[in-house]
């Protein structure tokens, strides 16, 4: 925690950065395995004392996170709800679990439950391609907006 103050407190001091998104969705192993990206997944109470950390300290317009279902099981209305708690704008959720990598289909049901259950606006990721896609993401999840990731390459 003492780092993650730090680090905001220079971002602070950084001008032309409008917020600070926690990126807790990679699931590269050199990320994973060292306790960081879609490993907060599965220790929430430690999510919720990062979180809380940048929100307290963060003098940016906007703290946000990045998230996806779960480590190996789909916990998103736990999710949403711990990332709500803290005090975020906004949350972006990929939807699969980290052991879903990026084959496993997006679950777009478990985007729309958390999106159910938070008050926060919630931003849909997940083999978004193009515009009839997002359109389609949109209007099932009822989700605030679309992320385009991989997507948007090639």
């Amino acid at each position: 925690v003492d780092l993650v103050k730090a680090a905001v407190e220079i971002l602070n001091d950084v001008d032309g950065i409008d917020g600070i998104d926690l990126n807790c969705g990679c699931p590269a192993p050199k990320v994973f395995n060292h306790g960081s990206g879609s490993n907060l997944l599965g220790d929430l109470k430690k999510l919720e004392e990062i979180l809380s950390t940048i929100k307290k300290y963060s003098k940016k317009e906007y703290t946000s996170a990045k998230v996806r279902l779960g480590v190996n099981e789909k916990i998103p209305v736990e999710i949403g709800k711990v990332v709500e708690a803290c005090g975020v704008d906004f949350v972006s959720v990929h939807g699969r679990t980290r052991a879903g990598k990026y084959k496993a289909p997006v679950d777009y049901d478990a985007i729309k439950q958390m999106k159910e259950a938070i008050s926060i606006p919630v931003i849909a990721n997940g083999d978004i391609k193009d515009y009839k896609k997002a359109k389609e993401v949109l209007e099932y999840t009822k989700a605030d907006g679309v992320m385009i990731g991989r997507g948007a390459i090639g």
